[in-house]
Protein backbone atom coordinates (compact mmCIF):
# COMPACT_ATOMS: atom_id res chain seq x y z
CA UNK A 1 0.00 0.00 0.00
CA UNK A 2 2.88 2.43 0.71
CA UNK A 3 4.74 1.49 -2.10
CA UNK A 4 1.83 1.98 -4.14
CA UNK A 5 1.46 5.62 -2.57
CA UNK A 6 4.85 6.64 -3.13
CA UNK A 7 4.89 5.10 -7.18
CA UNK A 8 1.58 7.07 -7.63
CA UNK A 9 3.29 10.56 -5.66
CA UNK A 10 6.54 9.94 -7.95
CA UNK A 11 4.66 9.70 -11.40
CA UNK A 12 2.79 12.73 -10.35
CA UNK A 13 5.94 14.51 -9.48
CA UNK A 14 7.76 13.54 -12.35
CA UNK A 15 4.68 15.00 -14.36
CA UNK A 16 4.80 18.08 -13.11
CA UNK A 17 8.39 18.39 -13.34
CA UNK A 18 7.75 17.79 -17.02
CA UNK A 19 5.16 20.38 -17.00
CA UNK A 20 7.09 22.86 -15.45
CA UNK A 21 9.69 21.99 -18.15
CA UNK A 22 7.23 22.20 -21.23
CA UNK A 23 5.79 25.28 -19.84
CA UNK A 24 9.41 26.85 -19.19
CA UNK A 25 9.94 26.25 -23.01
CA UNK A 26 7.20 28.11 -24.61
CA UNK A 27 7.55 31.28 -21.97
CA UNK A 28 11.17 31.57 -22.45
CA UNK A 29 11.54 31.40 -18.32
CA UNK A 30 13.68 28.98 -16.47
CA UNK A 31 11.14 26.90 -14.03
CA UNK A 32 13.22 28.63 -10.85
CA UNK A 33 11.39 32.10 -12.49
CA UNK A 34 8.30 30.01 -12.37
CA UNK A 35 8.56 29.41 -8.53
CA UNK A 36 10.04 33.00 -7.25
CA UNK A 37 7.22 35.17 -5.42
CA UNK A 38 6.56 38.52 -6.62
CA UNK A 39 9.05 40.22 -4.24
CA UNK A 40 11.59 37.68 -5.51
CA UNK A 41 11.19 38.68 -9.19
CA UNK A 42 10.65 42.46 -8.33
CA UNK A 43 14.35 42.03 -6.61
CA UNK A 44 15.59 40.26 -9.53
CA UNK A 45 14.58 42.68 -12.05
CA UNK A 46 15.63 45.67 -10.01
CA UNK A 47 19.67 43.96 -9.75
CA UNK A 48 19.52 43.29 -13.29
CA UNK A 49 18.27 47.32 -14.03
CA UNK A 50 20.69 48.29 -11.93
CA UNK A 51 23.66 46.11 -13.88
CA UNK A 52 22.72 47.42 -16.74
CA UNK A 53 22.83 51.23 -15.69
CA UNK A 54 25.74 50.50 -14.45
CA UNK A 55 27.56 49.07 -17.22
CA UNK A 56 25.96 51.77 -19.73
CA UNK A 57 27.15 54.02 -16.97
CA UNK A 58 30.49 53.05 -17.57
CA UNK A 59 30.48 52.71 -20.98
CA UNK A 60 29.99 56.37 -21.54
CA UNK A 61 32.62 57.35 -18.81
CA UNK A 62 35.48 55.50 -20.79
CA UNK A 63 37.94 57.58 -22.48
CA UNK A 64 38.29 56.99 -26.13
CA UNK A 65 41.58 56.45 -25.58
CA UNK A 66 41.00 53.69 -23.00
CA UNK A 67 37.78 52.26 -24.88
CA UNK A 68 38.34 48.48 -25.87
CA UNK A 69 39.86 48.63 -29.93
CA UNK A 70 38.78 46.60 -32.38
CA UNK A 71 41.63 44.09 -33.56
CA UNK A 72 43.11 45.17 -36.84
CA UNK A 73 44.05 42.06 -38.48
CA UNK A 74 45.11 42.28 -42.18
CA UNK A 75 42.29 42.15 -44.67
CA UNK A 76 42.31 39.03 -47.01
Amino acid sequence: MLLALTLVLGVIAYDLHRIAGSLAIVTGTTPAELTETRAQRDKRIQRERQELQDDFRAMLNTPPSRAPQPSKAPAK
